[in-house]
């Protein structure tokens, strides 16, 4: 025999299907949407780590205040590095009202 409690869940299904039938689908259309948000994000998030890895990133960044070619033939002779580059940065200030900002 039913138990009383489940007894009493079924007749109130019984009793309210138009909004039991509302919940059903409120629910399912959650998970669907949940489910797409999620699979969309998997996507973007494994294309975005393939296209960061085929751009080959540097690994590391050295701040330094003079460099000659000699000293970059030696560290490109390295075992282990792939690419040396040497680049210049300048890098300056504005005054916007009462404030310093870098440039």
């Amino acid at each position: 025999m039913i138990d009383t409690r489940w007894r009493k869940v079924l007749r109130d299904l019984w009793l309210h299907r138009g909004r039991s039938l509302l919940v059903v689908l409120a629910v399912a259309v959650a998970l669907i949407g949940a489910g797409s948000v999620l699979n969309a994000w998997a996507l973007v998030e494994r294309a975005t780590e393939v296209g960061y890895r085929a751009s080959l990133p540097v690994s590391a960044t050295l701040s330094v205040d003079r460099v000659d070619s000699d000293w970059l033939e030696q560290i490109r002779e390295l075992p282990g590095i792939a690419g040396v580059r040497a680049q210049r940065l300048i890098s300056g200030r504005f005054k916007a009202g009462s404030q310093w900002q870098r440039a």
